[in-house]
């Protein structure tokens, strides 16, 4: 038997619904992420927030923080303040630990070294579609994705999504910055998925030859640092790859 789908209101349903109409459906959001609760109140030196959701991708190459909002709710007066302080608060150990409890899945070495080195990409969840806010929050370099929700008579949902996260290409196994101010070495975005640990090597084909570099932690970035001469270009950006014959290789970005 066929089922009527009727449109559910912006006003018909309340915030925290919706959220877990999201919760029950995390694919809608990524296809290749835990959807973890997040209700800790983050900090920038300017404001404070506190997300609802963290997307956390299960190669670990970037994780996301989600605001969960409806419609009614004021841009400029709220939202768009929100998405900011959530953009620039610091995420550290603590973040970390605290995601860590919400999934057992997760792998505690790699998702510590994502959030010490990776700053979350903001993205606000919507229940109706409003064009005012998505180039507003995109100038404040925030995802909008919009998610309307339809309600047949036997209570089934169906859902029309505009809009999706970032994704990272399968074979980047991180993304690089070369700063002349640091003679060879390269500050990674992000360290969980390069397959050394903290004074460890790598063997890197760079142009053709096989570079050594060791990789480097500290308290809040990690970087890469070869062993001898490499010609990198200033204020260029790079990724490591896993080649199709398998190897580590440095290109640019």
């Amino acid at each position: 038997m066929g089922h009527w789908f009727k449109r559910v209101s912006p006003h018909g349903t309340n915030e925290s619904e919706f959220e877990n109409l999201l919760v029950c459906n995390p694919a809608l959001i990524h296809p290749n992420a835990w959807l973890v609760p997040f209700k800790k109140t983050v900090y920038s030196q300017e404001a404070s927030a506190r997300a609802d959701l963290a997307l956390i991708d299960k190669d670990y190459q970037e994780w996301f923080v989600v605001e969960v909002e409806t419609s009614h709710h004021s841009l400029l007066g709220h939202v768009l303040p929100q998405a900011r302080a959530l953009r620039d608060a610091i995420y550290g150990e603590e973040i970390a630990d605290y995601l860590l409890k919400g999934n057992d899945f997760l792998d505690g070495r790699k998702l510590s070294t994502l959030v010490r080195t990776t700053s979350p990409r903001v993205v606000v969840i919507a229940d109706a579609s409003r064009e005012d806010w998505r180039l507003t929050l995109a100038g404040a370099d925030v995802t909008l994705i919009t998610i309307e929700t339809f309600r047949s008579d036997m209570d089934r949902h169906l859902f029309v999504v505009h809009g999706s996260v970032p994704r990272f290409v399968p074979n980047v196994l991180a993304r690089c910055f070369y700063n002349s101010m640091l003679p060879r070495t390269l500050e990674l975005d992000s360290a969980a998925n390069v397959p050394c640990s903290n004074g460890e090597q790598l063997d890197v084909l760079v142009n053709g030859s096989y570079v050594v570099f060791v990789r480097l932690d500290t308290a809040s970035k990690s970087f890469l640092r070869s062993t001898g001469p490499i010609d990198l270009r200033q204020g260029k950006r790079y990724v490591l790859i896993r080649n199709s014959s398998g190897d580590l290789e440095l290109t640019l970005g």
